[in-house]
């Protein structure tokens, strides 16, 4: 009798760890995958009254290529759309290029019709951005819970699904997001190339893409 008793309450703690395993799993979302996949992003600028543009254009410009993912795989187009944003096109194309674009096309000045949509939306020219662009999945709270509940309370919830900031970080650090997709070989120089990218995501500060100097 006394065999039985003992094995019946062995057999109620693993039925009650199955089930506390059971509740953990249920309450860790999915984890979600890398997704890789061609984006185009444009960007209205308005020309300020000394020719230039305003900082906050220049920090937007700098927000959407980064969004991009690596400027030299960028195919970047710049399209006056007043008389104003010619020149200032001009000087945009250079600055990419000087920042590391490979592929930047300067449109000609758009027709009327263009010019005029362009100017009630208070704009001279515009940036337009085509890539094979990354997108990882936000590492937040696991359980909404967290807002109302520290963690102390509950010490097995996780910020993100498991393995959620490994693939942030590998996502961030990639060169060609195509990567993520085919996996190529290898070659002799791409184990230097790639110990230099993870030197930088380390080592450096984050740096302005574009930035014109309108003194010159």
């Amino acid at each position: 009798m006394q065999k039985n008793s003992t094995l019946s309450r062995w057999s109620r703690l693993a039925v009650s760890a199955l089930l506390v395993s059971a509740l953990g799993a249920c309450m860790t979302p999915p984890a979600q995958p890398v997704a890789v996949q061609p984006q185009a992003l444009a960007l209205g600028l308005a020309v300020t009254e000394d020719g230039g543009l305003a900082p906050d254009a220049l920090e937007q410009v700098n927000e959407l290529l980064r969004q991009q993912g690596r400027i030299s795989r960028q195919a970047l187009t710049v399209a006056p759309l007043s008389t104003q944003g010619v020149p200032m096109a001009a000087r945009l194309a250079e600055a990419l290029r000087q920042a590391g674009a490979s592929d930047v096309a300067v449109l000609p000045l758009a027709g009327m019709a263009a010019q005029e949509a362009a100017l009630a939306q208070g704009w001279d020219l515009e940036l337009r951005s085509e890539s094979i662009a990354v997108q990882a999945q936000d590492c937040g709270p696991a359980n909404k819970d967290l807002n109302r509940w520290p963690l102390t309370s509950h010490p097995y919830w996780s910020l993100g699904p498991l393995g959620c900031a490994n693939r942030h970080n590998l996502a961030q650090m990639v060169s060609d997001p195509r990567d993520l997709i085919q996996p190529k070989v290898l070659e002799s120089a791409d184990g230097v190339v790639t110990a230099e990218a993870v030197r930088r995501y380390h080592e450096d500060e984050v740096k302005d893409l574009v930035d014109i100097d309108f003194d010159e």
